[in-house]
């Protein structure tokens, strides 16, 4: 399982970085850096996230070409709140399966479990994904052979290493909100492997204590803000705008997709160290041990 350090009742540490100490940050000390809803327009922090933003990025042109490019400024906030952190993994089955599961806040699944209470899962007792009432088991994530940043050739399972291993968690981008796209289910996330099939897939859960947002209610927090003037460029993205509120993960709650009754199809995630594996990290092991327990 992970490991908690305990500090006062909000308060979190300190992160240094060479001889640069982040206390003089605002509120990066106590775990979010938006002090009166955003951070100081004039701040130290605000003008080094401003210098990896892309200046006048527009998505419907540019997304595409940029795909393979990642955040530097969200890169820079995973540096600073310790979300680069490592995944970690339970011994046992038994353990994964009885993980407390982290509560969502806000939108249209406040208050509810991300692991059991929100539909939009796997039913393998009867073949069936993503209808309501289905229960979100774990989260899923397909990797295909591809290219990095410099055009340089990866291949999927080295794409898996770097997630899983690697010293830095990527800062990807997508179209709602900036950070790591899983899926609800083992069988989406096969769509996105080379063969889609669940060889190059990987599933896992998010520790009980990760902080899990909506993507409607993060969202509507940061166009408020913007409207009324109050956003820094640095922030107007959702995946940015979230990390740095102290969210670790939010879930896409605006989907309506299946036989037109509102599901999540996927989630963000941001805060690496909060993902858990089970002994096994491959989706196909899941997908085997789920059918195995539904006695198919």
């Amino acid at each position: 399982m992970s490991i908690t350090i305990a500090f006062p009742l909000g308060y979190k540490p300190v992160l240094k970085h060479g001889e640069h100490d982040q206390s003089d940050h605002g509120s990066w000390a106590t775990g979010d850096l938006v002090e009166n809803g955003t951070i100081s327009k004039d701040s130290k922090l605000d003008k080094e996230l401003s210098s990896l933003v892309d200046s006048g990025y527009n998505y419907e042109e540019q997304f595409m070409k940029d795909i393979k490019k990642q955040d530097l400024a969200l890169s820079k906030i995973y540096e600073v709140k310790g979300f680069d952190g490592k995944p970690v993994s339970v011994e046992s089955w038994d353990e994964f399966d009885s993980m407390e599961s982290p509560v969502i806040e806000g939108g249209m699944f406040d208050g509810r479990k991300l692991f059991g209470d929100v539909g939009g899962g796997y039913d393998y007792e009867n073949g069936r994904r993503g209808e309501v009432g289905n229960p979100i088991t774990e989260f899923s994530r397909g990797f295909q052979d591809g290219t990095d940043a410099e055009g340089n050739p990866v291949k999927a399972e080295d794409a898996v290493e770097s997630f899983v291993n690697g010293d830095k968690h990527w800062a990807g981008k997508g179209v709602a909100g900036n950070g790591t796209y899983v899926a609800m289910n083992p069988p989406t996330a096969a769509g996105y492997t080379n063969n889609d099939d669940l060889n190059g897939a990987i599933s896992f859960k998010l520790d009980s204590s990760a902080k899990v947002g909506s993507y409607t209610k993060i969202s509507s927090e940061m166009l408020k803000l913007k409207e009324e003037g109050k956003l820094p460029k640095s922030l107007e993205d959702v995946g940015r705008f979230a990390a740095a509120k102290g969210y670790d993960a939010y879930i896409h709650d605006t989907t309506d997709s299946i036989d037109r009754r509102t599901v999540p199809d996927m989630a963000i995630i941001l805060n690496r160290s909060k993902v858990v594996f089970r002994p096994s990290k491959n989706a196909g092991d899941v997908v085997n041990y789920r059918f195995g327990k539904a006695g198919k």
